[in-house]
């Protein structure tokens, strides 16, 4: 093959800090891929095309030496790829069907995913070859259609009700009353006087100093959540009905406040609110199999461009010598570690 026809070659080799590739000529025959995931390859050209994208606008990616790769950005890049292969294998398994808007949205993801802001991914995006984006677009749409897939049947009232349920302590609430004096001297005196037996909203009338003076005190019932002071809160939280919590505060604004009584939110008037902050359907039932399927799938790393551990979940560099550069002759593919 001719200087003219033969096409950039790049080889991902073992090594610490970067992984170093100088390479040219044409691919040869049955060239291994970087990665296999439940029987699908990763193609290493696709991992090339994507770090070659990368290295054109992020300094972070490049290895040490000219027209190298970090070793940690490559990676970064199969981790991801491996990550999306699993979702389209299981896709596959489950014979699940990827939508057109799941592949409008498998874009819209990727783009994501590619840059700090919409500018940079688009050049990234541009630069990648038209397979590329076609192999990355399909694996986003994959993980879309398998989320769909996992979050069915479970319908919003029904996932907020699990929520509420389960976080109860976020809904409580609180009936406060409150006198606000300018020092903790006239707080002290306050205090003793209602424990000796006056009337807080009397007492409240007589010496406080805030707007809620003339309702002795009396600022309703609220959540929890609305206190500032997560110290406040827990206090106000653990206090019996009808004791006092405080003085707290800072001179020319220190205040006592009695807890009435406590309370809960009723399931019914927070359901549009916990339903608004809820993760999409799925989501959550999307990380817990993907994390299962790390563990257990079969996934197996071309040694050039690391080893897969199970356990993290990831992909992570070859072990070799510092500062190692290649150069290969055309459609050879060196060794890990060759000089």
């Amino acid at each position: 093959m001719t200087p003219t026809t033969a096409r950039r070659h790049l080889l991902l080799l073992a090594a610490v800090v970067a992984v170093l590739i100088v390479a040219s000529g044409c691919a040869a025959a049955g060239r291994p891929a970087a990665a296999a995931v439940q029987g699908h390859d990763v193609p290493a050209a696709v991992v090339e095309d994507m770090m070659d994208a990368l290295t054109s606008v992020e300094p972070r990616f490049r290895g040490q030496g000219e027209g190298t790769y970090g070793s940690q950005g490559v990676t970064t890049v199969l981790t991801y790829l491996v990550d999306r292969e699993l979702a389209f294998a299981e896709v596959r398994q489950r014979k699940v069907k990827i939508s057109a808007e799941d592949r409008k949205t498998g874009k819209t993801n990727l783009l994501a995913q590619l840059g700090q802001d919409e500018k940079q991914a688009r050049r990234v995006f541009d630069q990648l070859d038209r397979s590329t984006r076609d192999h990355l677009v399909e694996r986003e749409a994959a993980q879309i259609a398998l989320q769909g897939d996992l979050g069915r049947g479970g319908d919003a009232e029904g996932r907020a009700r699990a929520a509420y349920d389960a976080n109860r302590a976020q809904f409580s609430t609180a009936c406060l009353s409150a006198l606000t004096v300018e020092d903790e001297a006239a707080a002290d005196a306050a205090r003793q006087r209602i424990e000796g037996g006056d009337d807080f909203a009397a007492v409240a009338k007589d010496v406080s100093i805030d707007d809620q003076a003339a309702a002795g005190g009396d600022i309703g019932c609220i959540s929890l959540q609305q206190i500032n002071d997560p110290q406040v809160a827990q206090l106000i939280a653990q206090a019996k009905d009808g004791s006092l919590v405080g003085p707290f505060g800072q001179p020319g604004q220190i205040v006592l406040v009695q807890v009435r009584e406590h309370g809960q939110q009723a399931f019914e008037d927070v359901k549009d609110q916990i339903i608004a902050q809820l993760p999409p359907a799925g989501q959550e039932e999307l990380a817990a199999e993907m994390a299962r399927l790390k563990k257990k799938a079969d996934i197996h790393v071309d040694p050039r461009f690391g080893r897969w551990d199970a356990k993290a979940g990831v992909v992570v560099p070859p072990a070799g010598p510092r500062g190692i550069t290649t150069t290969a002759p055309a459609g050879a593919t060196p060794a890990a570690g060759s000089p």
